[in-house]
């Protein structure tokens, strides 16, 4: 590389590259309001259907197994300093809703984006199914849903407090005319986020029928931007070491697929909420699909359903349930691996994502009894950063200065052996030696950088700990853009609202390329001004804390450059 306006080029290159696919991949898979509104018919008809083939199964249960008794469903309260759920004696325990204390803003079970109330994370539907037993017959596919009510001692309406370092246990029967008996417990902690779950079929009928835990209930967008919960959000199945993920990108729901192979745990997922079955036996197979769900306003919304089967002879099935953020500190309180349900990004950059993580908490909290500002922990990250990539920041910058103060001789090489290429390139090249300069200088750091660069960008955006985060005045929510005014029409690229942080972070793009371009050939300085212009459009939809970082990292840029500049010299 021979100049600085092909390596600034090659940068920003990379650079536009990492920036701009995340938006446009959202751009494409989510469902835009167009088409969420021109579906509606469609999906009503698709969940018509799919209510008619779940009622069937429910009707054939009734037939080959009634019920001794018709019991009436009995719905309870459990509150812990962590959440208030509701659960209900249909399945024997399902969660029929479930609040979290430590969480606001989000849709009620209108559809209506509220704030300051406690967060609802599962839609209101009558899927009563989260967790249950389901008995599936591996000859005819025909399919048992013990979603019925269980008989319990609990009264309806009656309400539990569980505080911290305590549990309460809850238990359940069911009996069909034939003797046939389950009996399953929930076990819920006051300090934990997960809860065990205990299913006896000891005195169940084995017939061909595979055994699985299954959770149906979908959880519910939270997000005020709802095409970010769309795009992240899916069903994912944990085997041994590896994973497989499905995500719905159109309307068309997913149906029903099996992996099989020894299963860790299945889970299904928005941007930053999670519900997982973590069996204590591992499973012989994992089991997911999507169902189209009408959720709020002529809102389209996937809900994931996901599947744990177990053989024929396990008469005991018992595990956990993680319910509730994708925070890493609470999901390793379940001691398995379920932090690796987070989109880390691709598998380089998944170490750093983690180890950048580890250190924001780590500066938000250094203390039992401080606790900083994460918009302050931002710009205290920038410089750690900078300190860390300063030595090849400035290697590259040294590099680069150093080539164009030496333009001009190059330039009199060119004209003096401009009819023997060779030897130009042998007095190039000792020219360069003479001087200690290393033409690929200035583009290795940035090379060097970018899993470091990936790794950030995967952070700030699907990271739960930016979520509801305050800063200073009208940057109310580091996770969300930080928007004053909102406009009645959509500018491509750039949205439909007006964000401050954005505009300041193109502000330090604009001088610090202007301060970088003084030795710049003049044919690439329009490129330059195109590609700050084209960040400012697509950084205007971004988490103002990302923005936050990138305009404090700017700043510090511009100073160390300036320095560098002051004392390079040939």
């Amino acid at each position: 590389m021979a100049n600085t306006g092909k390596q600034q080029f090659i940068a920003f290159l990379l650079i536009m590259v990492v920036l701009f696919l995340t938006p446009k991949y959202m751009e494409l898979i989510a469902p835009t309001e167009q088409t969420q509104q021109e579906s509606i018919d469609e999906v009503s008809s698709q969940n018509y259907s799919y209510d008619l083939e779940n009622q069937n199964q429910k009707e054939r249960f009734k037939k080959e197994s009634p019920v001794l008794n018709n019991l009436e469903e009995i719905v309870f309260t459990v509150s812990s300093p962590l959440y208030i759920a509701e659960v209900s004696s249909l399945g024997g325990g399902t969660i029929k809703s479930f609040r979290l204390k430590n969480y606001t803003n989000g849709y009620d079970d209108n559809g209506v984006f509220v704030t300051d109330d406690f967060l609802s994370i599962l839609l209101p539907n009558e899927d009563q199914c989260a967790p249950c037993l389901v008995l599936r017959n591996n000859s005819n596919n025909d399919t048992k849903v013990f979603d019925k009510s269980f008989s319990t001692s609990i009264k309806n309406g009656e309400s539990f407090f569980i505080e911290e370092n305590s549990s309460n246990t809850f238990y359940f029967n069911f009996e069909d005319s034939n003797r046939n008996n389950i009996s399953k417990s929930l076990t819920m902690y006051g300090d934990f986020y997960h809860f065990d779950y205990s299913i006896n079929t000891t005195s169940l009928e084995e017939g061909s029928f595979t055994r699985e835990v299954a959770w149906t209930k979908p959880l519910r967008p939270t997000e005020k931007n709802e095409d970010y919960d769309v795009v992240e959000s899916g069903a994912t199945i944990w085997q041994v070491e590896d994973q497989e993920t499905i995500t719905q990108n159109s309307t068309d729901p997913i149906l029903l697929s099996s992996l099989d192979g020894r299963t860790d745990w299945a889970s299904i997922k928005t941007k930053y909420f999670i519900a997982s079955i973590i069996p204590e036996n591992k499973g012989i197979y994992g089991s997911f699909k999507s169902e189209n769900q009408l959720f709020g306003e002529r809102k389209v919304t996937p809900g994931y359903k996901i599947y744990i089967g177990h053989h024929s002879n396990d008469k005991k099935l018992s595990g956990k349930i993680y319910l509730g953020p994708q925070d890493v500190s609470e999901m390793q309180k379940t001691n398995t691996n379920l932090e690796d349900a987070i989109n880390w990004g691709w598998p380089i950059v998944r170490p750093i994502s983690k180890a950048i993580l580890k250190l924001l908490k780590f500066l938000h909290n250094p203390f039992s009894n401080i606790t900083i500002n994460y918009g302050v922990v931002l710009i205290l990250f920038a410089f750690i950063v900078r300190i860390i990539t300063g030595p090849l920041t400035k290697k590259a910058t040294v590099s680069n200065q150093k080539i164009q103060q030496l333009q001009p001789q190059i330039t009199k090489l060119k004209s003096k052996y401009k009819d023997d290429p060779m030897k130009l390139n042998q007095e190039t090249l000792n020219l360069w030696k003479k001087h200690n300069v290393n033409p690929l200088g200035g583009c290795l750091p940035i090379l060097i950088q970018m899993p470091l660069l990936f790794a950030l960008f995967v952070t700030f955006r699907t990271t739960i700990e930016f979520r509801g985060e305050p800063f200073l005045f009208w940057i109310v929510d580091l996770s969300q853009p930080d928007i004053i005014l909102n406009l009645p029409f959509t500018i491509p690229i750039y949205g439909s609202h007006v964000a401050v942080l954005p505009l300041f972070m193109g502000f330090t793009m604009y001088f610090q390329q202007k301060f970088t371009s003084a030795t710049m050939d003049s044919s690439q300085k329009p490129l330059m001004y195109i590609m700050t212009g084209f960040f400012f459009l697509i950084f205007n939809s971004f988490p103002s804390g990302l923005n936050l970082y990138y305009a404090t990292s700017n700043i510090l840029n511009i100073v160390q450059q300036w320095n560098l500049k002051k004392k390079t010299k040939i």
